[in-house]
């Protein structure tokens, strides 16, 4: 059943800070628009659509709300899921082109 297929969020995100808020940019689906931090976070890895979306209806509201933005997120390619070609791609790209930001990030600990 797709509610139970493993989901997360893209490691090829550029996330900007705008006027308007939050917006990211995928550069393996190329396509750019605004964002939900929580949601992203709530999939930082692997786990169960339905799981995420439960879990984030409880602080985020009504479940067809929070499963509304998880598709237009899912859409854009920043939540990917995985068995799909932009998994796929997503997970070679975590493989072997590690994210700079995660290489400092790691130094300063």
């Amino acid at each position: 059943m797709f509610h139970e297929v493993p989901v997360r969020r893209s490691r090829a995100l550029l996330i900007t800070f705008e006027a308007e808020g939050l917006e990211a940019y995928d550069f393996l689906s190329r396509m750019g628009g605004p964002l939900n931090l929580a949601i992203l976070n709530a999939f930082s890895d692997w786990r169960p659509l339905s799981s995420g979306v439960g879990e984030l209806s409880r602080d985020l509201g009504s479940y067809p709300n929070v499963a509304g933005k998880v598709i237009r997120l899912l859409d854009s390619g920043f939540l990917i899921v995985a068995g799909t070609a932009l998994g796929d791609r997503n997970d070679k790209y975590d493989r072997e082109l590690p994210c700079i930001s995660t290489q400092a990030a790691a130094s300063l600990r």
